[in-house]
């Protein structure tokens, strides 16, 4: 509903609450929702990156000044300079990335 033009640092597009290990990224994430969690962490000095990281491992980052977080069913991400994205540990297409959530899309037979 929304613009954010902005310098990042970090930009995760999740759909659960961890992230490269991390169990903490999105801590209010529910896999089945129907919405992405976006953590955007704005382009910042060391001395703000520092204590902002120490929260992140504890998981209280949300409320940091320095990082937009939202839910939101569909988004789409520009990037001015850059040349690719990582779809979890892969090479991703370069940006624009337009995300959309598709409910039910994906069908799982255990």
């Amino acid at each position: 509903g929304g613009v954010i033009s902005d310098q990042m640092l970090f930009v995760a597009v999740l759909n659960s609450n961890s992230v490269g290990g991390f169990n903490r990224a999105a801590p209010g994430a529910i896999v089945n929702d129907g919405k992405f969690d976006v953590i955007a962490l704005k382009f910042c000095n060391l001395a703000e990156l520092l204590p902002m990281l120490i929260k992140f491992l504890m998981g209280v980052h949300i409320s940091d000044p320095n990082i937009y977080y939202f839910q939101t069913e569909k988004l789409t991400i520009g990037c001015e300079g850059c040349s690719a994205t990582d779809l979890d540990g892969e090479a991703g297409p370069k940006p624009p990335l337009d995300i959309e959530v598709v409910p039910h899309a994906l069908e799982v037979i255990a």
